[in-house]
């Protein structure tokens, strides 16, 4: 989320009036809720690798009801400030820095270059959702 930081966008109201609202405050549900979904689809790789494959199902869903209650209300703020497709890009910005967090500190997994040629389309992609943006004056 490096190139949105601080960025404000505007977006039409319902009574037709353009306000302003702060992406960086908006991503903050985004950020903790890859937490929560990177040790659902990953963590039982780890820490369950030794159970039946039942118990990490079941673990994985418990965890995803925790994911869940926090992306509906997470989507609901972004897409006050975002369109659908601003929106997506930003979580996957945000997907890709907390995964290599998640990578390198939790699972112990070296990053390649691979993951930095595709850090860097991400922010190409932001570059274009986010180029028609104007900061207020």
């Amino acid at each position: 989320m490096v190139v949105a930081v601080g960025l404000r966008l505007e977006r039409p109201s319902h009574t037709s009036r353009r306000h302003h609202v702060d992406i960086a405050d908006h991503s903050r549900p985004s950020r903790g809720l890859e937490c929560v979904y990177d040790l659902r689809v990953y963590g039982h790789l780890r820490d369950l690798k030794g159970k039946p494959l039942w118990i990490a199902i079941l673990a994985s869903w418990g965890v995803a009801l925790l994911e869940y209650c926090l992306q509906v209300p997470a989507n609901r703020i972004g897409f006050a400030a975002m369109s659908l497709a601003q929106l997506k890009v930003a979580q996957e910005i945000i997907t890709m820095v907390v995964f290599a967090v998640f990578a390198t500190w939790y699972m112990k997994e070296r990053l390649t270059m691979d993951f930095l040629y595709a850090s860097v389309c991400l922010a190409a992609a932001a570059f274009f959702m986010f180029r028609g943006v104007t900061a207020p004056a």
